[in-house]
């Protein structure tokens, strides 16, 4: 824990003596005011803080001030940003909504203090309401200036509504961010923040319950097969979004046990190839959850592989000649340069990927051929774009902000999300040749799962248009869940293939069940 220096040492325009004064004064001044709930400015919303015990007074760093929270189980919709004003303030305020996985700004509120009523939250409006996905953590920090404006510290205690919970208090120092105080509802500042609330659109307990089904029908069924390949490697991604969501510690040591037993190597065969690079994906995800020394060994045979990948590199439509590839390998590589700090790693993916969209993509289609094989023909197949769009989703969630090619990638994920749209089925799945649905008429769940964890994260993270994209979503989990029997096995998926082509009701495999985890994951958030 980073101790904040704002609670432990005097402003620096004070001297001491004048400081313990202020101390004193700020003790009478709290013992007085006591509980304060009243708040003013624009608050078109339930104000997520209901009470405050407030600290100490500090105006003796230029830091962003206040708390980190999670969502609860339903996503809540913030509509303003709040400030408490203390007397004698006139400063207009930045107030930042802040994700907390990758720090990006979610939105932004001017609070103006001049003028406001003292001992009292001041809320300004956010240009758009922003969406905030349940169980997810978030920063709201308001701009404070050395010198300027008094705040209070983090000893201030807080009680709020039951829609989040507030874990700590918070500062960012232009750098990084750091928890400050005791955990717990704690704030600098402190700020708050008003809300509104929507029915979640499924019930969480009926997915919860399918996604624990699903997983221990498959752990089931491969009993003791540890294999590394690409096929059991899409379960281990699912059984990761299973551990998430669920908070089910046997799922994240059923992956850890997998990982062990294959010594944290890539599959066997040529370790350059994408399918072999696949099962990193979840050995990264393992090693980003405890970054210690003695857990380097998760990725430190991918980090050789991609050494040797950085030295002697080959253009995409080379090393990365089908579309699955997009999906297996490329994620990986993201998630170990965020694990060992590698940037170079990113730099050899956005080379690749993108020569890799320059040969396959069929851009007067808006999808993607398998391979050279297919290039100019009318077959596009729905589990090789489903692998490509669920790939961008998970590149998108490690890659930071930052990149050179970020937008070019989110670019992407809209446009082809955009056309996926179109081409789903009235009973929710997509047929396996997109364009030509009636050459295999059955339902097809591997790519409809892909497609449906790629477009929930996409409204997830504020890249689709909630109204455009649920009804679509809605329709495919619903058509998803259909294909799961009374002991969890994933129906109707189209065997390993190269090409669009048929399936049955008892058709399944690992790398269905996998996708399906990782859509229920999102379903969750929505």
């Amino acid at each position: 824990m980073t101790v904040s220096p704002n609670d432990t040492s005097p402003t620096s325009s004070l001297t001491p003596i004048r400081w313990q004064l202020r101390r004193a004064a700020t003790a009478v001044i709290c013992a007085l005011m006591g509980v304060a709930t009243a708040a003013s400015g624009s608050n078109n919303g339930t104000p997520f803080i209901t009470g405050e015990t407030l600290g100490i007074l500090y105006n003796n760093t230029s830091n962003q001030n206040g708390f980190e929270f999670t969502v609860g189980d339903s996503p809540i919709t913030v509509t303003s940003l709040g400030r408490w004003v203390v007397s004698g303030n006139t400063g207009t305020h930045t107030v930042y909504l802040k994700s907390v996985s990758d720090g990006a700004t979610l939105g932004t509120a001017l609070v103006n203090t001049s003028g406001a009523t003292a001992g009292a939250f001041m809320y300004a409006a956010l240009g758009t309401p922003v969406a905030l996905a349940a169980n997810t953590s978030y920063y709201v920090l308001s701009q404070e200036i050395v010198g300027g404006d008094w705040w209070y510290g983090s000893s201030t205690a807080l009680t709020t509504t039951s829609v989040a919970t507030i874990n700590n208090a918070e500062y960012f120092d232009g750098t990084s961010y750091h928890m400050t105080g005791s955990t717990g509802a704690h704030s600098q500042g402190p700020v708050s923040f008003t809300y509104t609330t929507t029915t979640a659109p499924f019930d969480h307990a009926a997915v919860l319950s399918i996604m624990r089904l699903v997983a221990d029908y498959d752990i089931n069924l491969f009993g003791g097969n540890y294999d590394a390949g690409w096929v059991r490697s899409v379960f281990q991604m699912g059984i990761m979004s299973a551990y998430r969501a669920l908070g089910d510690v046997k799922y994240s040591d059923y992956a850890l046990h997998w990982g062990t037993v294959n010594r944290w190597q890539l599959y066997v065969g040529d370790p350059r190839f994408a399918d072999n690079q696949a099962c990193v994906q979840t050995y990264a995800e393992l090693y980003l959850e405890n970054q210690i020394p003695q857990n380097g060994v998760m990725i430190a045979a991918a980090e050789k592989t991609f050494d040797a990948m950085v030295a002697s590199p080959l253009p995409g439509r080379q090393e990365w000649w089908w579309e699955d590839a997009l999906f297996m390998a490329p994620p990986a590589m993201a998630r170990v340069a965020k694990g060992s700090g590698k940037t170079q790693y990113l730099t050899l993916m956005n080379n690749m990927f993108w020569d890799t969209k320059a040969f396959l993509f069929a851009p007067a289609v808006g999808l993607f051929w398998r391979d050279a094989n297919f290039i100019n023909s009318n077959i596009f197949w729905s589990r090789g774009n489903g692998w490509v769009l669920a790939g961008v989703a998970r590149i998108l969630e490690v890659l930071p902000t930052t990149d050179s090619r970020h937008a070019d990638y989110e670019q992407l994920f809209v446009q082809l999300a955009g056309k996926v749209r179109t081409l789903q089925s009235a009973d929710g799945f997509w047929r396996s040749s997109l364009l030509a649905p009636n050459t295999y008429p059955n339902p097809e769940s591997s790519g409809t799962a892909l497609f449906t964890f790629a477009i929930a994260w996409g409204i997830n993270q504020g890249l689709l248009d909630r109204a455009t994209y649920l009804p679509t979503v809605t329709k495919a989990w619903n058509a998803l869940v259909t294909a799961v029997n009374t002991q969890g096995r994933v129906g109707w998926v189209q065997p390993p293939a190269a090409a669009p082509g048929p399936a049955s009701q008892n058709d399944t495999n690992d790398y269905g069940a996998g996708a399906f985890l990782l859509a229920g994951e999102q379903i969750l958030k929505l």
